[in-house]
């Protein structure tokens, strides 16, 4: 703590005070501070500004005041973007057992030429240390880049003052590290550029690190995700060149995997299009990659993912995916390197990554448009999706159910049963609203989702709280005071006047397995949780007082052994903060119960939503048990839980025709293939389907009419007719090479034609060979296809 003559603050480049906690530059003002250098201008217009001297330190104040000093700002070390600094890791460092004394410093990676942390330390007599256990300590107190390597010294030279000697501690590092090639081993050197034969691919550069092994990072990327099926497959003519290859198809999975934790629908392997070993290096090898989708994942993004997965995979390869702290550093690697750097790549507003998941294995083409929605199918057959709404639910029903207060009274008007309660924003109202219906009550904001902000059981103790909390979170400031109703919550998800599932919504909890103690029940099911990514986790926590206290209202204690499959709460509701456990209960949904679910959705305009009825046993129905519709869900979550994935099929099959396919016909070759595909498309139009005809250059629509498309190429006309709700069939004409690949994002193909070509390109039944098959033999035979042109066409016709 400063004197009282003393003025001391924390502040940043610009001079604003930061908060507390918040580590930023030391600044003093006291009546013996001196306030300039003799005949050194520039020195003292960098240490002292406006009365105040910049002391050349870092730190931050506590809560209570108290100043803690983190070092020489100059001796600030910048690792992968992170500010580390030398001394948290020396007194990490020196809280480890057997430590005495610690001294950190910046050396300089032999690669990227960045600071790599490490440190020299003093232990007491006798005592032998496990390196990589100090530095696994040190990391999971500080960061995982928190410190690289150590090594040990009889003695840390420090003068009288107890401040370190450079000079003799240079001569330590020297000494210690002046023959080691800092990051040789800890990351992949790795150059990414465009290719310069393919502008759709990229050119990686990189080396195999001898400590890699065969490179085998399955055990990481199961942990991502367990339905992942790596084969491991040398390709190429030497064991080198194929174990390098098989390094680099790793690291292009954990690329992908980092790609969907953010976010982005790539669920195919990244192609590598051209390998080979460079002869100057026996471990450097040059590859060429196929981008993903652009629309999908931007360049900068997969270039930036990319770098990342090389970053990591060294270390990766030589971790144990059993030990918790190694998964801990590499979970929080991603939180700090891919979900927190590459946020902005997000896809923007709540998205519903599963849902393009099943679409893809269903081989549903997929589109992502603007505002983060994204559209499924084709043309007439297609379907606008934002999270698990489609373009057929109305503004009006969102309106709508994004008022609690709003909906009940649709409902009540209706005849369909609805809460009872009272909407205000005044206190004293509240109260004798809830002596008039009776304690105990629900409190809830009138205009929030997802149970934010709601309090069962109130009580006249706890009624005053329990408004403040409604209020404070209700955008309208605004809060419902509501009669409780016996009975658990359950979720009917609507999709297109039918049931797609329902479960019971249960409170966080667990299941007894007739043998064990509560208590011992939640520690397994949270060491169950910590060894998966943190965005897979269901939110369990040890036992608290508030799970004491629902576990003595159900009568039981936390050394109480549950039954076999009895389910134990230890929570009142299900929350957002806390999360709940779901039940699949869609057999046992009572037809009066579903029929008011669907006539409730049909009311309020919505094609999809979540329709929540509290009822003590769904099997029986609302009018004899007191069940009630406690809300409509406008956009609920699909694909959130396992039974929610396991409907995803049943979901994509109520909202699309046909799974979105329309008739795409394609035909290659010159006039001719052109001539062929008129009369195809006049045949589709006179049977009464509205049929587009396009190439590279021109659109008739199904009127015969001539429609401009912006763009050059045959890419941009195909991007814009899958998006017309009026194009029932699509003929589409490939008449040059560069339009191949404008033809190879199509996935369902009618019919494959090939007109005019080179006569060796002929296939004697087109229609039973897939279209990337055809495509690849094209490409090949390009040159023959290029020789075979007509005179008047250019070289890449």
């Amino acid at each position: 703590r400063a004197f009282s003559s003393v003025n001391v603050e924390v502040v940043d480049h610009k001079g604003e005070a930061v908060a507390p906690r918040s580590k930023g530059l030391i600044r003093v003002d006291n009546p013996t501070v001196i306030n300039g250098y003799l005949n050194n201008p520039e020195a003292t217009k960098k240490v002292f500004r406006n009365g105040w001297f910049y002391t050349g330190d870092i730190g931050y104040f506590t809560e209570e005041g108290e100043l803690v000093h983190l070092g020489r700002a100059d001796g600030m070390m910048n690792v992968g973007g992170v500010n580390v600094f030398p001394a948290e890791i020396e007194e990490s460092l020196k809280s480890y057992p057997g430590v005495v004394d610690a001294f950190s410093f910046p050396l300089r990676h032999r690669l990227t030429q960045q600071d790599i942390p490490v440190a020299i330390i003093e232990a007491e007599s006798g005592e032998v240390f496990e390196i990589k256990e100090i530095l696994e300590y040190v990391r999971e107190r500080v960061g995982p880049y928190a410190l690289h390597d150590l090594q040990f010294v009889n003695k840390i030279p420090r003068n009288e003052q107890g401040k370190v000697q450079r000079e003799s501690v240079n001569h330590l590092i020297q000494q210690l590290w002046g023959n080691k090639n800092i990051g040789a081993e800890s990351e992949t050197e790795v150059e990414i550029k465009t290719s310069a034969l393919d502008l759709e691919a990229l050119t990686v550069l990189f080396n195999f690190p001898k400590s890699a092994g065969h490179g085998d990072l399955t055990s990481w990327l199961s942990l991502l995700d367990k339905d992942l099926s790596i084969s491991h497959k040398f390709q190429n003519s030497s064991e080198q060149e194929g174990r390098g290859q098989f390094w680099l198809e790793q690291i292009l999975y954990l690329a992908r995997e980092f790609l969907n934790i953010i976010g982005v629908p790539i669920f195919d392997p990244i192609r590598i299009t051209k390998f080979k070993k460079l002869e100057d290096s026996k471990y450097k090898y040059s590859s060429d990659i196929l981008l993903p989708e652009s629309s999908l994942a931007p360049r900068a993004l997969f270039e930036g993912v990319l770098k990342v997965a090389f970053k990591h995979a060294t270390w990766l390869v030589n971790a144990d995916v059993k030990k918790a702290n190694h998964r801990k550093r590499f979970f929080s690697a991603i939180t700090h390197e891919i979900l927190k750097d590459f946020s902005n790549f997000r896809p923007p507003g709540k998205w519903t990554f599963q849902v393009w998941r099943a679409a893809h294995n269903l081989g549903i083409d997929y589109r992502k448009t603007p505002g983060g929605t994204f559209q499924l199918g084709w043309g007439a057959h297609a379907r606008m999706i934002d999270r698990s709404t489609t373009d057929r639910d109305s503004a009006m029903g969102n309106r709508w159910t994004s008022d609690k207060f709003l909906t009940a009274e649709f409902l009540r008007e209706a005849g369909l049963p609805a809460p009872e309660h009272m909407r205000t924003s005044n206190l004293s109202v509240v109260k004798a609203t809830a002596e008039k219906l009776g304690f105990p009550v629900v409190i809830k904001p009138s205009d929030c989702e997802r149970g934010e902000g709601v309090t069962v059981d109130v009580l006249p103790t706890n009624l005053a709280m329990a408004f403040d909390k409604a209020k404070k979170l209700s955008p309208s400031k605004t809060v419902l005071v509501e009669r409780q109703v016996l009975g658990v919550c359950h979720r009917l998800f609507i999709v297109s006047g039918k049931l797609l599932y329902a479960v019971k919504r249960l409170p966080m909890g667990v299941y007894g397995d007739g043998h064990t103690s509560i208590s011992n029940l939640v520690d397994q099911q949270v060491r169950k949780q910590a060894s998966l990514p943190p965005w897979q986790r269901s939110g369990l926590r040890p036992l608290d007082k508030t799970a004491i206290e629902i576990l003595q209202q159900q009568g039981l204690t936390k050394d109480s052994i549950p039954p076999l499959g009895v389910f134990i709460a230890v929570r009142r509701i299900e929350t957002t903060a806390w999360g709940g456990v779901d039940e699949d209960v869609t057999s046992l949904v009572h037809r009066d119960n579903l029929k008011a679910a669907i006539t409730a959705t049909r009311l309020l305009g919505l094609d999809v939503a979540g329709v929540d009825i509290i009822s003590p046993d769904i099997s029986q129905p609302w009018h004899v048990n007191g069940a009630i519709i406690n809300e409509i869900n406008y956009a609920p979550l699909l694909g959130g839980g396992d039974i929610s994935r396991r409907h995803l099929e049943g979901y994509l099959d109520l909202i699309l025709i046909d799974r979105g396919r329309i008739p795409i016909h394609i035909y290659i070759g010159q006039e001719k293939a052109w001539r062929d595909a008129q009369t195809h498309w006049k045949q589709l139009c006179d049977s009464g389907m509205c049929s587009y005809l396009t190439n590279n250059r021109k659109t008739l629509d199904g009127f015969g009419e001539s429609i401009p498309i912006l763009g050059n190429g045959l890419r941009p006309k195909i991007d814009a007719l899958r998006l017309r709700r009026d194009v029932e069939a699509l003929v589409v004409v490939v008449q040059s090479v560069q339009c191949l690949r404008d033809v190879q994002m199509l996935n369902d193909v009618t019919s494959f034609n090939i007109a005019d070509l080179h006569p060796e390109l002929h296939l004697s039944n087109p229609q039973n060979v897939p279209p990337k098959v055809i495509i690849k033999m094209i490409q090949r035979s390009q040159a023959k296809w290029t020789a075979a042109r007509p005179p008047h066409l250019t070289n890449d016709k």
